[in-house]
Parts: structure tokens; C-alpha cells; sequence
């Protein structure tokens, strides 16, 4: 019925066939306010539960306390989120470049340009987003962009942060299962790159959860076409299986240049795999 109401609502009523574009226009209309929040947590759930593969998928792990998260999430990053739309108005790309969102390792690689080449990449990561950020926000982050491949890379569902419970992995799963169901919608035939859980000096106290949650998004991966998960931990461990500090900046938690060279050679090894016929994969 969810889903009946939203396409009547976006389709007849508003005239918007394309219901993603249809959520950024409340969004501009009533931006802040809590009838947008509102009305973007109902249709948005709403899209989830459509056809997939021909059957009607719905996410069983749902519960009302998501749904707050789903309005924290707007609250805390729509200012953030809206200003790399605006770069959408600036920056041109050619339909093979890569799509990376994700979390400050994504927002703060200034050098990914010249890590990936000849890969285009698209920057667009946010703070300290969370799977349930980039699933909230995934619309607006994908909607100008024809890309060629997703890649996801978000670190801060395990923090390990003393007054704050890390979420649940399957829900993790879950969320991501939402981001990758929307670039479906969007780019039917790019495939989605998940990037591994980095391990870092400051969270060591919490690197047995993070591989916890590695692995299940290694299995999901395994089960899900045209989904992939890129290990990337063991770049970052010592044979002692400690951190190699070297790879970092002062906060122990964000990479150092070298270590952005690391990972950009990791990431594009994959994606040349991944992407064989892609001029900028080539290098043509």
C-alpha cells in the first residue's frame, strides 16, 4: 500500500515520474522542516519495498527506532550534503567516471585524481557519515551522475566511542543493501565497490568488531551480483598484525599521503578489473 500511495503521490498528483527527483523537490521546498523530514522518511522507505528482480523487497530489519535515525541523519547533514549538490552545478564528469560517497576518508583525498588515473573519479563524501547517512542521502549524492561504478567507503558504524553503541553489523548490511538498491534504480548496470574497513591506531580497541562487520559485508558481496568487496586491511598491518602508523596522520585515524597512494592503487587495480571496457579504466 506504501508503495502504491507513493507512485500515485509523486506520478498523479505531482507529476513527477521519477520519484528520486521527486524527493529532492520536497526537499528544496520544505527544507528544515519537519514535514519535509517527515514526508522524505515515509516515500523513501516507501521506494525500498519496490519491485526487484521482478518480487517486491522490503527490509526486514526496519524497526521505528530507524526511522529516527532517518530524521537525525537529515537533520545533522542536509546543510553538508546540500553543498556537494551545489558542486553538481560546477563540475562536469563523462558518463565512465567513478562515483565514490562515503565518510572523511572519501572527503578528505585530495590527491584521488592523481591516485586514480586514469579513473575519473567523483568526490563526494561527508563528515563522519554512517551507513544509515549515506542510505538517507543516497538520491541526492547519485541523482546528477551518470557513473560507470559505486564505491562506498564508511568507517564510523564502529567507532568504539565511549558514550556511543556502534549499530548492530546486519543492520550496517542492511543499510548499505538500501544505497545499493537506489544506484540499482539509478545506473542499472554499475556495479557497486565496497572498500574494507580500515584498521586504525585509534580504534584498535575495537578492530575485532570492525573485522566482524567486514566480514559479513564480504558475505553479502558473495550472495549479491554485481556487488563487490575489496580487502584492503592487510596494506595496513604490520606482520605483527599491528597498525602501521606510518600510513597516518597525527589523529591515528585518517590516512597520510602515502597511505592515500596505498589505497588509490588497491581501488584502481579493482575497478580496471571491474570495468574492462572503460576508456578510463584503460587508459585509452
Amino acid at each position: 500500500m506504501a508503495v502504491q500511495f507513493s507512485q500515485t503521490l509523486t506520478r498523479r498528483v505531482f507529476g513527477f515520474a521519477d520519484q528520486r527527483r521527486f524527493f529532492s523537490w520536497v526537499g528544496v521546498v520544505l527544507s528544515g522542516s519537519a514535514v519535509s523530514v517527515c514526508l522524505l522518511t515515509f516515500l523513501s522507505s516507501a521506494v525500498v519495498g519496490q519491485e526487484r528482480n521482478g518480487q517486491t523487497t522490503s527490509n526486514a530489519l526496519l524497526t521505528p527506532s530507524d526511522d529516527l535515525l532517518r530524521q537525525a541523519s537529515r537533520e545533522r547533514w542536509s546543510q553538508d550534503v546540500e553543498r556537494l549538490r551545489q558542486l553538481d552545478d560546477l563540475e562536469t564528469y563523462p558518463d565512465n567516471a567513478v562515483l565514490f560517497i562515503g565518510s572523511s576518508s572519501i572527503r578528505l583525498w585530495d590527491n584521488i585524481q592523481e591516485d586514480l588515473a586514469p579513473i575519473i573519479p567523483i568526490r563526494r563524501g561527508f563528515g563522519g557519515a554512517k551507513s544509515v547517512d549515506l542510505a538517507v542521502f543516497s538520491a541526492e549524492l547519485m541523482q546528477s551522475h551518470r557513473y560507470s561504478a559505486l564505491v562506498v567507503f564508511v568507517a564510523n558504524d564502529i567507532a568504539g566511542e565511549a558514550d556511543k553503541v556502534g549499530q548492530d553489523p546486519e543492520k550496517v548490511v542492511a543499510w548499505l543493501k538500501e544505497v545499493w538498491l537506489v544506484s540499482r534504480q539509478h545506473q542499472p548496470n554499475a556495479p557497486l565497490l565496497l572498500i574494507e574497513i580500515t584498521p586504525t591506531a585509534s580504534r584498535r580497541h575495537v578492530w575485532e568488531q570492525q573485522r566482524e562487520l567486514n566480514h559479513r559485508l564480504r558475505n553479502w558481496t558473495l550472495q549479491e551480483p554485481n556487488v563487490y568487496f575489496l580487502p584492503t586491511a592487510e596494506y595496513f598491518l604490520d606482520a605483527q598484525d599491528e597498525v602501521r602508523h606510518e600510513l597516518f596522520v597525527e589523529d591515528r585515524l585518517h590516512l597520510n599521503r602515502e597511505g592515500y597512494r596505498v589505497w588509490g592503487s588497491l581501488i584502481r587495480r579493482r575497478l580496471k578489473e571491474l570495468l574492462p571496457g572503460n576508456p578510463a579504466s584503460t587508459g585509452k
